[in-house]
């Protein structure tokens, strides 16, 4: 990158110490640069919900749905930028070549071809390293913190081989030494990269086994709805049956509170992103408890937040669950409304989709 091209460079270091976000500093040198006044910015979600204002736009609604149909009409994505309507769609990948951001921009052709196009290089180029960049800085914490864990379980392994079995010693102990060694291999699960071991199931079976075949707390009714023609699904049904697992122990705790009955549906929904080329499967459990509270609601999937910890949880059963649905290149959404219930609902690509 050379001359008057490869003044992006100069000017996201000059920007580096005022602006922390990657995509703010495009749109700001896209508008100093080129004059572009009209500019949106959607977070890309790979999920059915695909696209999220990033502000308030007086065209959203607009955009929402001249993406839409220019998904269902099979628009060309290779070309950069991407024209619809009046305005022209520009994605941002990361290091892992999945669309994160797309910055819409109203201008007319005249107005585009006059952006070089080893600027439109240059910016995604610099997006890209800047992911890489925070994805090595992220598992350089995450690889001292695995060590720290990894010599706390061997400790806790170490310790339980010295305590009697109950018969014959403090059964208290020995139930803290279990309950202790079982939260370090969670938080390891939850830490650690795990290789999947995927097969491809019929997703109709694969669900109506797992859910006729795990426990169910007594006192709760359930309710049981799986559609047909769901296709298929790439899972490790070890970690999938974990992930179901610990959403419906959370939906049967809150019933229990409050006692009532859980929705479990399983059906198909239609993609919507140009950047994505298979439907999905959705998963969903509606619970009738009390509901998360609104201030809450943003903090469930974090590790160790709960509000039962004087229950005897510890705040890890939906972040590991997240973890895992993301590992399947899907997603886990939770929509709680205080007073009357909440669903949990995880999202996974479906093999057979219509494009």
């Amino acid at each position: 990158m050379s001359g008057k091209n490869n003044s992006f460079l100069t000017f996201l270091q000059d920007q580096l110490n005022e602006h922390q976000d990657i995509v703010d500093q495009v749109v700001i040198y896209l508008q100093s640069k080129f004059g572009f006044v009209d500019i949106a910015v959607f977070r890309h979600h790979y999920a059915p919900d695909c696209y999220e204002a990033m502000g308030s736009y007086s065209r959203e609604s607009e955009y929402r749905k001249g993406l839409i149909e220019a998904y269902k009409n099979g628009i060309n994505t290779q070309t950069t930028p991407i024209e619809i309507y009046d305005w022209f769609v520009f994605p941002l990948s990361d290091h892992k070549d999945k669309v994160r951001y797309i910055l819409i921009v109203v201008a007319d052709e005249k107005q585009i071809r006059e952006i070089p196009f080893q600027c439109w290089v240059e910016i995604k180029t610099i997006y890209r390293l800047a992911m890489a960049n925070k994805e090595n800085i992220k598992e350089q914490v995450l690889d001292k913190t695995i060590n720290i864990v990894s010599r706390m379980a061997h400790d806790l392994n170490s310790l339980a081989a010295l305590i009697p079995t109950a018969e014959n010693g403090d059964q208290i102990l020995s139930e803290q030494v279990r309950n202790s060694q079982k939260l370090s291999e969670d938080i390891m699960i939850y830490l650690r990269e795990f290789p999947l071991r995927s097969s491809r199931f019929s997703a109709r079976e694969l669900f109506k086994c797992i859910i006729e075949e795990i426990d169910r707390p007594p006192g709760i009714n359930y309710r049981i709805n799986i559609a047909n023609e769901l296709y298929y699904v790439n899972v490790d049904i070890e970690l999938i049956e974990r992930t179901l697992v610990a959403v419906l122990e959370n939906a049967a705790f809150a019933c229990q509170i409050e006692g009532g009955e859980i929705k479990f549906s399983v059906t198909r929904v239609e993609n919507n992103s140009i950047f994505i080329n298979h439907d999905w499967l959705s998963v969903s459990v509606k619970d009738d408890g009390p509901g998360i509270p609104f201030e809450y609601s943003t903090e469930v999937t974090k590790p160790f937040f709960t509000t039962w910890k004087d229950q005897g949880h510890v705040g890890l059963g939906l972040s590991i669950a997240d973890k895992i649905i993301r590992a399947h290149g899907g997603a886990l959404s939770i929509k709680s409304d205080p007073g009357n219930g909440t669903i949990t609902t995880f999202f996974l690509p479906l093999n057979d989709a219509k494009k």
